[in-house]
Parts: structure tokens; sequence; C-alpha cells
């Protein structure tokens, strides 16, 4: 089975609390922990995701603007509903 490609876009991550000029380090981080966490990542049967709602991501007070883009870049990924990764190797 050839793996399809997915495409997802992001129009909006709202976090409160973090200084204007970090929002580029943060969506950098971000951007790279996705791309590593939805690699193999296969959508549950029928997942049609319009708005996703992770919560709250909890972070030192001191953490840097990249680490805590990839703390929810962590954070998403792991409440996207999901399907079993398949196995790996010949069937």
């Amino acid at each position: 089975m050839n793996p399809r490609r997915i495409e997802v876009i992001i129009d909006e991550v709202v976090l409160h609390g973090f200084e204007q000029h970090h929002s580029q380090a943060i969506a950098t981080g971000l951007r790279t922990e996705l791309a590593t966490a939805l690699a193999g990542w296969r959508p549950a049967a029928g997942a049609d995701i319009d708005r996703l709602d992770s919560g709250s991501v909890r972070h030192p007070a001191a953490v840097a603007p990249h680490a805590l883009g990839q703390a929810v870049g962590r954070h998403i990924a792991h409440v996207l509903p999901a399907s079993p990764t398949p196995p790996k190797g010949p069937r």
C-alpha cells in the first residue's frame, strides 16, 4: 500500500501571555515538531478535523520560545485521532 500525502493547514494558533517578538521562534518550533511527529501519522478512518482544541500546555516559566513551540507541537500531535501505525516490513 502506498502512503497518501496528507496536508495539514493551521490557520491560527492562539497563545496567551507571550511576547510578540517570540512568535517566529514559537512558530518554528511548532512547525518542526509537527513535521517530525506527523511523519508516520495516519488519520483515523473518516477523520475530518475542522477544529482542534488541544487544551493547555504546561511549561516552565523560563522556557525558550522554540522549545515552547516544540512542546505545543507534541501536544497537538498527541491529541489528533489516529489509526494504529501499520507494521513495518513485508507481509
